[in-house]
């Protein structure tokens, strides 16, 4: 996962694309609009204003640079400029970009072709949110491991018995006895789940809101959970080293 590229405040903008999952989407070189807010304008001839300071409102339509997809993606967002002195009469300048809307938005990781619609719909959701909302963005991630479940025949709901002479009943399951009912078969990728949902709850209760660094460790650890579920880099690799270590050489790839 890029997960420096999803900062809060970003130097350089470079996405990977969320329709074709391979081209890239920076900010163009030109055509980013911008102005002045209303609070830079009511100080900006104040003598003790510093250029530094100028914060304006941007926006910009970026494209994605595979030729096979080109998709249109608009952005924005606040911007500042550093201005650094390279010689007795020049300098550079270094925007910053603190974006608040993408649509349609970018993707941190490429999901798999394996993964399941309804986990990639929430996922795509989560991102969409997360410049805005990290409690909403935590909420959808938390969502999509209910998705996930449901991919694995985790079941839902468990029958109760009634009280004599009364039919029984079904009752839901919570997220967390699904959870603990999937880690029975897969106790590693159960833990992943169990930390997401752990991240979600908080999104999801009154109290400390959540961070977007907390919500990009809920997409971290559900890259690998979904790695581990419809990929198996990790099991596929670790047999490649049990094979080597039993024949004490390099074994050949059939």
């Amino acid at each position: 996962m890029e997960r420096e590229r999803w900062a809060e405040a970003l130097k350089d903008i470079n996405w990977l694309c969320g329709r074709c999952q391979e081209g890239r989407l920076r900010l163009p070189d030109k055509d980013v609009q911008s102005s002045m807010t209303a609070d830079t304008q009511l100080v900006f001839h104040e003598d003790w204003f510093d250029h530094d300071d100028v914060v304006s409102q941007f926006t910009a339509l970026m494209t994605c640079d595979n030729v096979r997809c080109a998709d249109p993606v608009a952005v924005s967002g606040k911007t500042q400029a550093e201005h650094f002195q390279v010689d007795w009469d020049e300098y550079d300048v270094i925007h910053t970009w603190t974006v608040e809307a993408v649509t349609p938005a970018p993707l941190p990781f490429p999901l798999p072709a394996a993964t399941p619609d309804a986990v990639k719909q929430r996922l795509r959701s989560a991102c969409q949110l997360l410049w805005s909302d990290h409690d909403a963005a935590g909420n959808k991630i938390r969502q999509a491991v209910e998705a996930l479940l449901d991919d694995q025949k985790v079941r839902k709901a468990v029958a109760v018995p009634g009280a004599a002479g009364s039919a029984g009943r079904r009752q839901s399951l919570t997220l967390h006895k699904r959870i603990e009912a999937f880690s029975i078969k897969n106790p590693e990728v159960g833990d992943h789940l169990m930390a997401i949902k752990w991240i979600g709850n908080a999104g999801s209760h009154a109290g400390q809101p959540l961070t977007r660094d907390d919500v990009l460790d809920a997409l971290e650890i559900m890259e690998v959970a979904i790695d581990d579920l419809y990929v198996r880099t990790r099991a596929t690799l670790g047999a490649r080293v049990r094979r080597i270590l039993k024949a004490k050489k390099p074994v050949r790839r059939k």
